[in-house]
């Protein structure tokens, strides 16, 4: 969306620093010091007139191949038209700063479980933050507020299992890791959702700890179906905040990252944690999140006929999505799918611009796709 200012010179790379940079800086001031310090060749109110337009068109141009759609009501009709996916639904809005952010998001949550519970139980489920639902979701601050937030997490979960739909507790950064096993321990044993299979959640495989906690999480599936409960779902992903990761471990001055820093260590503990995970199937339902062709075709080998579900995020892998329902068309296929208005949208984009930096990153295999897709002769299967 920058090609008007080349890359190669000072005023593109300016640019690209700005596109990243200047949406996350809440305050005119800063703003104002971004400008001065990346572009100081040009008047401040040039470049804002220049860049502001580019920066919402591009905006506007990704919510609309990765968002998938703006209000829960379109999605479940826009859902009810494509049959052979089950879905789970995001609603935007990163974590929540104030109690009325909190407030907020427990709504929106709230009426997306209601309308997904109504228009198409056991097929749907909805995926959520804990940093969305609680202002102060931390470490110095768990132990004061961990009875408010379980609350609010039962409360969400109740009536997420009385609508017979599934909910997944999403990952978030490494900090909060040993927070959300925690609380999640707690909620697989509450009594009232022994018996909702659809209790789930995500564990990151860039985690250097990735296979202690999906051990972590087979015994509490074990302990679940002893008790006579139903198994427990765990959504396996690669994982959405490396930068993020990688900055905050030298900011503390950590002697060692908490997620591995070689994408090939990442792709082993994946194979490695799928495997434990495929070896609990009695306990729980593994689901496994990848747009890489030789991960999930590893995965299907390693799976054989054990019961399990793969996942994609809408906009991506839709090519690598129709080659698996030829070959395999009883297995279930999932489609991770954001929702929400575009003033949401911004902080959701940039992490997967982040997370996807390499030559394989959505925006580059979207861009790959659509050129190759109007080329004749081309077919879909090849692509992605």
């Amino acid at each position: 969306m920058f090609s008007l200012l080349p890359p190669d010179q000072p005023e593109g790379e300016a640019a690209f620093h700005l596109a990243e940079a200047l949406p996350r800086t809440p305050d005119r001031g800063n703003r104002a010091a971004l400008l001065q310090d990346k572009v100081p060749f040009l008047r401040q109110r040039t470049l804002a007139l220049a860049v502001a337009p580019l920066a919402r068109l591009g905006i506007d141009v990704l919510a609309g191949q990765f968002v998938y759609a703006q209000r829960i009501e379109d999605a479940l009709s826009r859902a009810s038209r494509e049959k052979q996916s089950c879905f789970s639904f995001d609603m935007l809005g990163e974590g929540a700063r104030t109690a009325e952010d909190a407030k907020r998001n427990l709504a929106k949550y709230a009426v997306a479980v209601a309308a997904a519970g109504r228009i198409s139980p056991q097929r749907h489920g909805v995926s959520i933050k804990l940093s969305s639902i609680h202002e102060r979701y931390d470490a110095p601050s768990f132990p004061r507020i961990r009875g408010q937030l379980f609350e609010r997490l039962l409360g969400l979960s109740r009536a997420v299992a009385a609508s017979g739909i599934g909910l997944t507790i999403d990952a978030e950064e490494s900090e909060r890791l040993a927070l959300q096993l925690e609380l999640f321990a707690e909620l697989s044993a509450h009594p009232e959702l022994s018996g909702w299979a659809g209790l789930g959640i995500a564990v990151q495989a860039y985690n250097t700890g990735i296979l202690r906690t999906v051990e972590r999480l087979a015994a509490m599936a074990r302990l679940r179906v002893a008790c006579g409960a139903a198994p427990l779902c765990v959504r396996l992903v690669k994982g959405a905040y490396w930068d993020a990761e990688v900055k905050r471990a030298q900011e503390l001055g950590l002697e060692h990252y908490p997620v591995f820093t070689d994408k090939r260590c990442t792709d082993l503990a994946y194979l490695a944690a799928a495997r434990l995970l495929l070896d609990e199937t009695d306990t729980l339902f593994p689901q496994f999140a990848t747009h890489n062709p030789i991960t999930l075709g590893c995965v299907l080998a390693l799976a054989g006929t054990r019961r399990m579900e793969c996942q994609r995020l809408h906009g991506m892998g839709e090519s690598l999505q129709r080659s698996l329902r030829r070959l395999a068309p009883a297995l279930v296929m999932r489609v991770y799918a954001p929702i929400g208005p575009r003033r949401d949208l911004l902080a959701y984009l940039l992490r997967r611009l982040l997370e996807n930096g390499a030559n394989t990153s959505f925006v580059r295999q979207a861009a790959c796709a659509a050129d190759l897709e109007s080329l004749p002769g081309v077919k879909p299967d090849v692509l992605g």
